[in-house]
């Protein structure tokens, strides 16, 4: 029975989200993707995410819908009331929730989930979690309804030389085939040098080169050396990157209460840090971002 169900699933992959190559013989299949397997379901998922797009339109922005249309992303500075986004920053450092916390190279990711138990006396963080223009506009940019999580996430890259392995994360990169959003309201300043996000503006566009270099990527990634690109998340060098016609890259490097909502079905990374980023001592790291997405 477990194996008939396996094999079940496995058929009816090509209509659902899965991503991975090296995890189903039918998504890997090379014979498939030279006969465009991979490219029609990303023509597929575009399509349908641009007609819940145009359902969802009257309920976000023109300057959100032309933003994102043109580059991929949003980028607002001053997005919460100045007094608002004192008292977040007050509540969430009296906020005692215990976080998950992943080591990737010397780059350590602390986060925790907010939701309205966690944020039952704290009005202004349950602002955040109804906030209309946030939760549409991420909705708008991933082309999906539904509830997104938000979190509160710490980033703190290590200047660790010892260290064996990199942080996967500063490789440009797509997280899937198809749309989805992540969002980043930041608690502080981000600078140049802290390892900002970073975004190739007009990535998030299915058009005939890229279709192409997914077609290309897609038959042999089944077998590919690296783990993260082999289950679907497609890792992109910079010549590919300039070869495929974008321009230059968006380093968000931003103030405090700069909100950024990003496709990251487009072209992403991490910008690698030259420096340790712990803002307080490295056992009391102060909230980096809240991170809501799709």
């Amino acid at each position: 029975m477990q194996n008939f169900l396996k094999i079940f699933g496995a058929i009816l992959s090509p209509i659902t989200s899965s991503k991975s190559f090296a995890d189903n013989p039918l998504l890997g299949s090379p014979k498939l993707n030279r006969l465009g397997l991979h490219t029609a379901r990303k023509r597929a998922a575009h399509m349908m995410c641009q007609v819940r797009r145009i359902i969802m339109a009257p309920k976000v922005t023109k300057a959100w819908r032309d933003d994102y249309q043109r580059q991929g992303f949003v980028r607002i500075q001053n997005f919460l009331p100045e007094k608002i986004f004192k008292e977040v920053k007050h509540e969430l450092a009296k906020l005692a929730q215990q976080s998950i916390e992943m080591r990737q190279g010397s780059t350590i990711t602390r986060r925790f989930n907010l939701d309205a138990s966690n944020c039952r006396n704290l009005p202004s963080l349950q602002s955040i979690l109804r906030h209309r223009e946030l939760l549409w506009g991420l909705r708008y940019i991933a082309g999906y309804w539904g509830q997104p999580i938000i979190a509160v996430q710490c980033i703190h890259a290590e200047k660790d030389d010892s260290c064996q392995s990199r942080d996967p994360q500063t490789d440009w990169h797509l997280d899937t085939f198809h749309s989805t959003a992540k969002a980043w309201i930041f608690m502080h300043e981000v600078k140049t040098d802290e390892g900002p996000f970073a975004y190739v503006p007009g990535s998030h566009r299915p058009s005939k080169h890229r279709l192409a270099w997914e077609k290309e990527q897609s038959i042999y990634a089944a077998k590919h050396a690296n783990r993260l690109h082999a289950r679907g998340s497609f890792r992109v060098c910079p010549e590919d990157i300039q070869h495929l016609g974008y321009g230059q890259p968006m380093i968000g490097a931003v103030a405090e209460n700069t909100l950024i909502v990003a496709d990251t079905s487009g072209f992403h990374r991490r910008t690698p840090s030259p420096k340790n980023t712990y803002m307080d001592a490295p056992n009391k790291p102060s909230p980096h971002s809240l991170l809501p997405r799709r």
